[in-house]
Formats: structure tokens, C-alpha cells, sequence
């Protein structure tokens, strides 16, 4: 084996690890907020790495209520989740899901999204939860 082969090998292990971290850290903040929550209804949505989306399925909470909500989720993203520092915008949003032999219908709403910048920094030091 070639030392170009070996090298490629190694930055594909190093790939591999990082995107096992990165679901790992994403499974902690999901848990952490289905606790938070009181839900076993919670979706993490990553995308392009710096645009994170929480989806609660199914959570009985009123339209005046979601904007708290929001907001509390999105803080406890940017307390809890150690990819957070890579973050520009955590979004909060709503499914409503329902099915009947077999069939499934839903709706989703994404009402709130959050800068970093508007969420400021977190309360302590990302060490996983």
C-alpha cells in the first residue's frame, strides 16, 4: 500500500469518527430535550452543519404558548449542544401527526428560528450533557 492510499485512508477514518461524534452529540440533544420537554416526540434536523432545526411531534402546547416554547428550546440548544459554536441558526417548529390503519397525514409548522447572535452565548461551557 502507497503512502497516497494510506493517507486517504486516515482522512477517511477521521471523516468517519467526526460524523459518528457529531451523531453522538446530536442523539445527547435530542434525549436532553425529550427530558426537558417531557416528550418522546423530538426530531433533530441538521443541515449544512450550521442550520439546526427542533421538531416536537405530536406535543399538546397552544398557539399562544409555542413562542415561549421556542424560545426555550432554542436555549436549551444553545446550553446543551456541543456543536452549537458551529451553529448560525437553531429553528423551532411543530408536527402534528396522525394515522389510521396504516395510512399517516401530517402537519408541520416552523414558526420560530433564531440567529446565534439573537441567542447569545451559552450559560456554560459545551462539555455534553
Amino acid at each position: 500500500m502507497g503512502c497516497r492510499q494510506r493517507w486517504c485512508i486516515v482522512l477517511c477514518a477521521a471523516a468517519l469518527l467526526a460524523g459518528c461524534a457529531d451523531l453522538k452529540d446530536l442523539g445527547k440533544l435530542q434525549q436532553g430535550l425529550a427530558a426537558n420537554f417531557h416528550t418522546s416526540g423530538v426530531a433533530i434536523d441538521l443541515a449544512n452543519g450550521n442550520a439546526l432545526t427542533v421538531t416536537f411531534v405530536n406535543l399538546a402546547v397552544s398557539e399562544s404558548d409555542r413562542p415561549s416554547l421556542c424560545r426555550q428550546a432554542a436555549e436549551f440548544v444553545r446550553d446543551h449542544y456541543a456543536g452549537y459554536g458551529h451553529l448560525r441558526t437553531v429553528a423551532v417548529g411543530f408536527k402534528r401527526q396522525v394515522g389510521i390503519a396504516g395510512f399517516s397525514a401530517s402537519r408541520s409548522t416552523v414558526p420560530c428560528q433564531y440567529t446565534t447572535a439573537e441567542l447569545a452565548t451559552p450559560l456554560t461551557p459545551h462539555e455534553g450533557m
